[in-house]
């Protein structure tokens, strides 16, 4: 696992900037998220926190995927 994670680093080093980018994005998204639902706390509030997130981690499943497509067609 630490091999492919070091391997996986070096593909994606010209990407780091994107990568960071979509963590910092998905931490500030799930803390906004969490902090909306905590002052307006009702059922309807976690439903759409959990279709948000669900959508968001599609989202960023989607763009890492992509992300790999474009350095594998790179590389190959």
């Amino acid at each position: 696992m630490a091999g492919e994670l070091e391997y996986f680093k070096q593909k994606v080093s010209g990407t780091d900037k994107i990568m960071q980018s979509f963590v910092i994005g998905g931490v500030l998204l799930i803390y906004s998220m969490i902090t909306a639902g905590i002052s307006s706390f009702s059922p309807m509030t976690i439903t759409k926190l959990l279709n948000l997130m669900g959508y968001y981690v599609i989202v960023w499943i989607g763009a890492i995927l992509f992300i790999q497509g474009i350095i594998r067609r790179h590389h190959s």
